[in-house]
């Protein structure tokens, strides 16, 4: 009788679990896409699988199943476990959504402004970017110039809006294409004959693209000193002519299509054009009498213009920079009233040029220098049509810009270099050099 009641306890026990024991069956959770945790009425009891598609024993009746996995909205969903005889698993299917957030950036000062996700460029201001919810490193690019880096943690469904810091976009930036008020109409003032270039260089943590710019407009003087020589003139030509203190001046525009039509290449591409015409002119005095007792008459005024059309593109790395530049180009050094030995000029060229710029903030000195073609023409010193010239122009300078405003200064050398055939010159002279000594100027703005 001792050991029956113990038995008889123990199987009470038995049976009385068995019954209050909830029944079960076999399920499988299947996600699209798959891998995600499944968690069974709550998560602080830990998953009942670790991805799916995965099977597991759940109560039969209704229960709650969460579904979570990384990028994608957490789901919860009730489903109801049905009793049966045969031991084949219920299926349960879902969708998940990704876990989709907005980071938007809509600073109109900015416009055209990369803007990098990770490292990758999404889209430019202003602009609405969906990303995954979370954390993300966002950096926003204005040319050369960075305006924003930061790490920032969105939730789903949320929009995180980003102000441009105060200042982000004060006189560090400058838009890529240079305004040039080149001496030569280059657009850097280096590269043209006597022009100013346009657009400037963005300086940043890495290439400028390029800063977005659509057009820039300036106004550019140049002072010029002529330097004239007639190589082995014949008796009676005089060999030397100076002008000193000739004054031009003119606007000069610069576009830049892709960024205008917002492509994503050849953001550095952009066409320039400037025309300066004499400011002030110069009385030409001719010796009438002898060396011994010169007479000198006035005989006319000079009159100095220059124009220039040419194809730019721009590189920009950190915190150097390069333009390459070919045109057309047209110096005319003339007089009011031309006569055979005056050395009247009309250079009319090809030209192609480069240019170096160190970028420091809004500070950028620079180098050029350019090769010309004199095509067929050129006034009184290009006959006879046999003649041939050339020409080469070196320039250095700086600019500086503050804001959608920017200046420049330059100084340049042009030499143009003339071969006459001896037979049938007028002149008698055997070749000649034209030197032009200059400074520039000029101030515009960037839109």
């Amino acid at each position: 009788m001792g050991r029956v009641a113990p038995l008889a306890v123990a199987l009470v026990a038995v049976t009385s679990g068995a019954a209050w024991a909830s029944p079960t069956h076999r399920v499988r959770i299947e996600t699209t896409p798959e891998g995600a945790h499944v968690y069974l009425g709550d998560v602080e009891s830990g998953a009942k699988c670790e991805t799916t598609p995965c099977e597991f024993d759940a109560p039969v009746g209704d229960d709650s199943i969460i579904l979570q996995l990384d990028k994608y909205q957490s789901r919860i969903e009730e489903i109801t476990v049905k009793a049966a005889r045969d031991k084949k698993a219920q299926v349960f299917q879902y969708k998940l959504d990704p876990a989709v957030a907005t980071i938007v950036i809509e600073d109109k000062r900015a416009a055209g402004a990369s803007i990098q996700i990770e490292g990758h460029e999404k889209a430019k201001v202003p602009a609405r970017v969906e990303v995954d919810a979370g954390g993300h490193q966002v950096t926003v690019k204005l040319g050369n110039k960075v305006l924003y880096e930061d790490f920032v943690d969105v939730d789903a469904g949320s929009e995180k809006v980003i102000e441009l810091p105060a200042g982000a976009l004060g006189k560090d930036v400058v838009a890529a294409g240079g305004d040039g008020d080149g001496d030569n109409g280059d657009g850097d003032k280096g590269d043209g004959d006597k022009g100013d270039g346009g657009g400037s260089i963005t300086k940043g943590t890495e290439p400028s693209q390029e800063r977005a710019r659509f057009i820039s407009a300036a106004l550019v003087v140049d002072v010029g000193w002529r330097r004239f020589h007639y190589e082995s003139p014949p008796s009676g030509t005089p060999p030397q002519e100076a002008e000193d203190g000739q004054v031009i001046g003119g606007p000069a525009v610069e576009i830049w299509p892709a960024e205008l039509l917002h492509a994503q290449h050849l953001r550095g591409l952009s066409l320039y054009g400037r025309a300066e015409f004499g400011i002030n002119q110069l009385n030409v005095l001719l010796n009438t009498g002898t060396p011994m007792m010169p007479v000198y008459t006035t005989v006319g005024q000079t009159s100095w213009q220059s124009y220039e059309g040419s194809v730019r593109q721009r590189w920009t790395l950190d915190s150097f920079a390069i333009e390459a530049s070919a045109g057309y180009a047209q110096d005319i050094i003339a007089y009011s009233a031309p006569t055979r030995t005056l050395p009247s000029a009309d250079y009319g060229a090809l030209r192609a040029g480069g240019r170096a710029f160190l970028i420091t903030g809004g500070f950028a000195p620079y180098v050029s220098g350019e090769a010309r073609i004199v095509l067929a023409g050129g006034g009184t010193l290009g006959m006879p049509a046999q003649a041939s010239a050339t020409g080469i122009r070196g320039a250095a300078g700086f600019e500086y810009v503050f804001g959608p405003l920017y200046t420049r200064a330059e100084a340049e050398y042009l030499h143009y270099e003339w071969t006459y055939p001896t037979s049938a010159n007028p002149t008698g002279a055997s070749g000649a050099s034209d030197k032009i000594f200059g400074f520039s100027v000029s101030a515009g703005y960037q839109y």
